[in-house]
Order: structure tokens, then sequence, then C-alpha cells
């Protein structure tokens, strides 16, 4: 990512979700960040990993996530960040980290490089609580933005407006389709946790859940990531140890069960809306005929986020850093 798009990072051997050795030669004192958990962000982190390479940078949960996938990474190979303190990687160079809310764990990075300036790289992110955390005084010279929803102008609902969605979805099917109605949410990567859980405690809620993935050792990856953040406090990964809390997961397969009459599927997915053109956006779609509930959710900014962004930080310079869908720009 860095390597593309940010040489001064690069001219300090700071490498930001890049862990590909083979194309690039990496000096013992290279510095890797790591913004999440997702495939894309983790790739070149193979066996052939060395604690030679560097040390990876990251938050506390994204390294407890990161082992349940790679169990062959260690912990003297991680530095785990504190949010918003700096820490000196380079005679030239600090970080902070910051919380980007895309999920579990992920954090932005922000690096003062003397001589230069401030650079911003969010990775994925969603804007929600940025405000609280950024510093007052702290102005970026240079952001690199994740702009793969930056052609919608649609506000995005955050975590918690999808939270009510749901339960009112849910209550609207039981109450077409009866009480004992059941639902399974499909799940096909990490983002969509802190709904869930909120589900879990507040609403004492069994959820049942598709992983939505056709490659199994993908499917059972994110079963292992799922349990390790569904079942913890996210922030402290220490396990809730409620009897209620701890049996209200249950995995069920699509494929296997589509043809079963009492269960409704729920999928959450800002996608399907983009590419519905619909006239009229609504944040939630009931097709209780085909006993399928659309979700609006999504875990990338989009185009007011952005600009909001720029206030928060501050930016002299916004540079887009990322894969932008072809989408359709939604409009209120």
């Amino acid at each position: 990512m860095t390597c593309r798009f940010c040489p001064e990072l690069t001219k300090h051997n700071i490498f930001v979700d890049f862990f590909r050795a083979s194309k690039t030669v990496y000096s013992p004192n290279s510095i890797f960040c790591l913004t999440h958990v997702h495939a894309d962000h983790v790739q070149g982190l193979g066996r052939r990993w060395k604690r030679a390479n560097g040390l990876i940078y990251c938050s506390k949960v994204t390294r407890a996530l990161v082992q349940c996938t790679f169990d062959y990474l260690t912990d003297d190979m991680f530095f785990v960040m504190d949010d918003a303190k700096p820490y000196t990687v380079h005679r030239d160079v600090d970080v902070r980290a910051f919380p980007s809310y895309h999920c579990d764990g992920s954090r932005m990075f922000c690096f003062l490089i003397r001589h230069f300036g401030v650079v911003l790289i969010t990775s994925d992110f969603r804007i929600h609580h940025l405000e609280s955390v950024w510093p007052r005084d702290l102005v970026a010279d240079h952001v690199y933005y994740d702009d793969t929803l930056s052609n919608v102008t649609v506000d995005m609902p955050s975590q918690l407006d999808t939270y009510k969605n749901l339960v009112w979805a849910i209550a609207k099917v039981r109450e077409r389709l009866g009480p004992t109605t059941r639902l399974c949410i499909n799940v096909n990567v990490l983002g969509f946790e802190p709904v869930l859980r909120k589900m879990i405690t507040e609403q004492k809620e069994t959820l049942r859940l598709s992983l939505g993935i056709q490659n199994s050792k993908r499917a059972r990856e994110l079963y292992c990531l799922l349990q390790s953040t569904l079942l913890c406090d996210p922030e402290e990964t220490r396990h809730q140890g409620s009897e209620d809390f701890l049996p209200a997961i249950e995995l069920c397969d699509r494929r296997v069960d589509k043809k079963e009459d009492d269960k409704v599927w729920i999928y959450p997915s800002a996608t399907y809306f983009f590419c519905s053109r619909n006239r009229r956006f609504l944040p939630v779609k009931l097709d209780l005929d085909a006993r399928v509930v659309r979700l609006f959710f999504s875990s990338h900014a989009g185009y007011r986020e952005i600009q909001e962004l720029e206030r928060i930080t501050r930016a002299k310079n916004m540079i887009p850093c990322g894969t932008r869908m072809d989408v359709y720009s939604l409009k209120c």
C-alpha cells in the first residue's frame, strides 16, 4: 500500500499492510503497520515470515485475531500500540494509532515525519467517533484515504443505526410470520461483529450465523475470528464468561438449510442497495415471500464521511488510496 502510494514512508523502511517480502527487500530495521485482519491486508504473512523481517505494529485486538488465523506468529513479532500515544519508530518518524471503526481492532496510522509533515494512512475506515479521539492540535498534511465507496453520497448508517434497523426488521418478521420464526444472519467478513455483539447482550438473541463463504479454509478462519471477537470484550480481549452469552451463537449452512421453510435469511450488505438502482433509498428491504431481509450495512466510508475526515484532520492534501467500486451514486 505505502510502497505504491507514499514513497516518503518506504524511504524510512515503513510499510502499512504490506508484507510481500518476495517483491521488496526489507532492512533489519523495517517497521510494519497492520491496520486490520481482513485477508487483503495480511497477504504475505505466511509461514516464511520471520521476526528478523521487522516488528508488526498493531492494536492488541488485531494481534489476537491475527494469531487466531496465523498461529505461528508469536508475541515477540508484534508491537502492541495504545491509541493516540506517539511511538518513535525511526529517528525522524513518530507514529500514532487511532480507531478506524472498520472492524474490531482496526486502526489508522498517523506518522509525523520530520522535515516532511504529518501523514495519515486511514486504510478502510468509518468516521464514527474519530472526532472525539483526534487531537485538536494535530493537523494532517497528507491524508491517504480509502475511496472504495467515495462516489456514494447517501449517508451510511452508523453501527447503532444498523443495530436499530436489525431489531426493527426482526420484529417485523416475527409480527408477520410468527414469534417462533428462526432467523439466520449471513456473515462473510469481519466488520459486522459490533452489531452482532449488541444483539446478543441487549436483545438476548440467539444468533444463527451463516458464514457465506464457499472456500472451506476461509470459512474455518472466519469462524475462528468470529468466535474470538464475539465471545470477548473486543477492547480487552477478555472472555465475558456469561452463561447466557457463550452459547448464543449457532452456525447454519445456507446450502444445506435453504429448503427449510421456517427460516428467514438476513443479508447485511451495501452492494445490493448500490446495484439495484433504487429510486428511493431505504435501509431495510423485506422480502418475506422469499424469506429474505436485506439490511443496508457498510464498513467503508462514503463521500460525506470522507468530507468529515478532511474537516476533522484539517487535511491539506487528500489522496485517494484504494479500489473504488463502480456503483450507482445513491441520493437521499
